[in-house]
């Protein structure tokens, strides 16, 4: 049987990688992490506290992890996106990046790059450092142009999978693997299986519109009601949008009730559309919009359990328990309490 010893998880926002692992069963000894977003650790320790932390991916030395076994992450996507610029990997004069010696170099002389996706490069460095056993690596649907790269330098076609056909939330990624899959069971949750008051999914986008005048160069738009008809959520993003102070609804994170009223998605209910334990990012500190924000970033609990559930031979022990809400605010506590203290300490049962 194979043993999952040390897992490496770059872009690890609020570890929803981590939550799969524990809830598939897998046996593991180290998890090292790789994130710098602040509200996003503190969500990630609140609910594991055994993660290593190793601070941002631009500086990581790979010589700490000894070999790795499993390699995760999910690149930023905003400049891949259809929805974004879809500047793709590129510098601020317009230098696209198209081998990672390129990138290195470029780095070197201190160039300054467009967004972020140009850090799938520091994925792909880690990755041929650690030569890891598997590795998952997840983004957007995007243009054929970076799709083809990536799955050139991966050396794997992805595997598309929606979440919807494990959870009520039209979330469409590409996941580029070298772990045997297939695609889930289609098991098509409804809104209305995890929240009985609401119908479908409702957004709220604008569009252009030529009849409309010319604005500083650009064609005017309109915002557009879009109701959905399959009766399940638009992607939870890292903003979900509301009302306006004017009366007017803006952004896609939105449900249409029995009533006939709209309904803006909570953090806790955007937690259950990624299949996140409750309360998993209800944490001291964290604002109701910045756990909006980790759980947008983040990945579905299911969709990540069905990937690692096609490693061959593996090793596995009882699905490890999540901490309670009442122990992650006793732990809270006692941090509180023990300020002088230079390491963590676990409450009991954990």
């Amino acid at each position: 049987m194979k043993k999952i010893k040390t897992i490496v998880s770059l872009f690890d926002g609020i570890s929803c990688g981590l939550q799969a692992i524990k809830e598939e069963g897998i046996d593991f000894e180290n998890y090292f992490a790789s994130e710098i977003h602040q509200p996003a650790i503190k969500i990630s320790d609140s609910n594991h506290p055994e993660i290593i932390r190793v601070g941002d991916v631009r500086t990581i030395d790979c010589s700490k992890f000894g070999k790795v076994n499993l390699l995760l992450g999910g690149s930023p996507c905003q400049d891949f996106t259809f929805m974004g610029k879809k500047r793709g990997m590129s510098t601020k004069e317009g230098i696209q990046i198209l081998d990672l010696d390129h990138y290195l170099k470029l780095k070197e002389e201190g160039f300054e790059f467009v967004g972020q996706s140009y850090l799938f490069w520091e994925y792909v460095n880690v990755f041929l450092q650690t030569k890891p056993d598997y590795f998952i690596l997840e983004n957007v649907v995007m243009p054929n142009q970076w799709k083809d790269l990536i799955s050139e330098i991966m050396g794997v076609q992805p595997i598309l999978i929606n979440s919807s056909a494990l959870v009520p939330q039209n979330r469409a990624r590409y996941y580029w693997t070298n772990i045997p899959v297939t695609q889930p069971e289609d098991r098509s949750p409804k809104l209305s299986d995890y929240f009985p008051q609401a119908v479908t999914g409702v957004g709220f986008r604008g569009r252009g519109d030529k009849s409309l005048p010319v604005k500083n160069g650009k064609v005017g738009y309109q915002i557009i009601k879009d109701v959905r008809k399959d009766n399940i959520a638009n992607a939870v993003l890292t903003r979900l949008g509301g009302l306006s102070k004017t009366g007017k609804w803006n952004g896609t994170g939105h449900y249409l009730t029995v009533d006939g009223m709209i309904k803006t998605f909570s953090s806790a209910e955007a937690e259950q559309l990624q299949g996140l334990p409750k309360g998993y990012t209800n944490v001291s500190g964290v604002s109701e919009g910045l756990r909006i924000h980790g759980i947008g970033n983040g990945w579905t609990v299911p969709v990540i359990r069905h990937l690692l559930s096609g490693i061959p031979d593996l090793k596995k022990t009882s699905a490890r328990r999540n901490p309670t809400w009442e122990e992650r605010q006793e732990f809270e506590r006692e941090r509180e309490g023990k300020k002088g203290d230079s390491h963590y300490h676990f409450p009991k049962g954990w």
